[in-house]
């Protein structure tokens, strides 16, 4: 689940269903439909839009791509073209990052699916945008054994790559400390 930015909705996957409820009333509202298995919604900074992952293709298969969503689930617009997994909006609502599964690596492309860079290649998955959006902390299998946290410059430039947490632990699903800019994990 994601809490709107203004605390006062929550938006979550529910047996492949986007939900969105409204915490003052309780009131569910169904914004995704169908057969298709909808999961890892995001909100925009503003609260307007949610961005999340579709299953196009029906099981076995998978084809996931990123969708942007209206608040409402009135209006859809799909994002990305190759499929993609763990999205998440930048800091100025102008662009998403995701796992781009068609060209395996981390991709930025803007609100409106037009214009994508890669940020790495064969690497990185649920990418987290730090709060000034100059950088995205991501998780990367190291070695086929251990998960650590990694950060990345947003111009697409990989040698700004930096292993956060070099060490045999297991590190995922880093996030960002708004208040001093440090990543979690």
């Amino acid at each position: 689940p994601t809490f709107a930015p203004n605390g006062t909705r929550i938006a979550y996957e529910r047996n492949g269903i986007i939900y969105v409820k409204t915490l003052s009333t309780g009131i569910e509202s169904q914004i995704t439909s169908g057969i298709r298995v909808s999961s890892y919604p995001d909100w925009t900074p503003h609260g307007s839009y949610l961005v999340y992952q579709d299953d196009r293709a029906p099981a076995p298969s998978s084809s996931y791509n990123i969708q942007i969503v209206d608040s409402t689930g009135l209006w859809i617009r799909s994002l990305s073209t190759n499929g993609g997994i763990y999205p998440s909006w930048s800091p100025g609502v102008t662009d998403v990052a995701y796992l781009d599964t068609g060209l395996p690596g981390l991709a930025v492309t803007s609100n409106t699916g037009v214009f994508q860079r890669r940020l790495t290649t064969n690497l990185g998955s649920r990418p987290t945008w730090s709060p000034d959006g100059s950088k995205i902390a991501f998780e990367n299998l190291l070695d086929g054994e251990l998960y650590s946290i990694f950060s990345s410059a947003t111009n697409g430039n990989a040698s700004g790559l930096t292993n956060l947490t070099n060490h045999t632990a297991f590190d995922a699903v880093p996030d960002w400390n708004p208040g001093s800019g440090n990543v979690i994990g």
